[in-house]
């Protein structure tokens, strides 16, 4: 399986609307910035839930009026899609506002493909690299 990854555009415009679809929960990341720096800690969760976010609606000139999105196709399908805005709270990095992969491709590596795209997009718009803000249950 060849996956080929693309800037989304009016020709391709129909991967924004790749379906979110469950995953697990399993835990929770908790990050703190101190003197030493940056460490984080997890917590597992007695029990396994399942989540499903709400579909976006994305349209395409409202995601390059601030950044842009990539998609990881394969055969001409989507199965992957993240969406990244230049300008995230004045900060130097770019910021991954969203990223989703179908179930039948996870754990494959797409999620960084997307990624690493995304990197020489950041250097050039002159970010340090990347950024995210994990989301809670709720």
């Amino acid at each position: 399986m060849a996956i080929e990854i693309k800037r989304i555009t009016e020709d391709n415009e129909a991967a924004l609307r790749l379906p979110n679809q469950p995953f697990k929960r399993f835990g929770r990341l908790l990050v703190t910035y101190t003197e030493a720096g940056w460490q984080h800690q997890e917590q597992l969760s007695a029990e396994v839930a399942e989540q499903t976010f709400p579909e976006e609606n994305y349209q395409l000139q409202d995601i390059d009026a601030v950044g842009f999105a990539l998609g990881a196709f394969t055969d001409g399908q989507c199965v992957a899609l993240a969406t990244f805005e230049y300008d995230f709270h004045f900060n130097r990095y770019l910021y991954l506002a969203d990223l989703k992969v179908n179930q039948a491709f996870r754990r494959q590596g797409i999620a960084v493909q997307l990624l690493q795209a995304a990197e020489p997009i950041a250097k050039a718009h002159g970010k340090r690299g990347l950024c995210t803000i994990a989301q809670g249950p709720t």
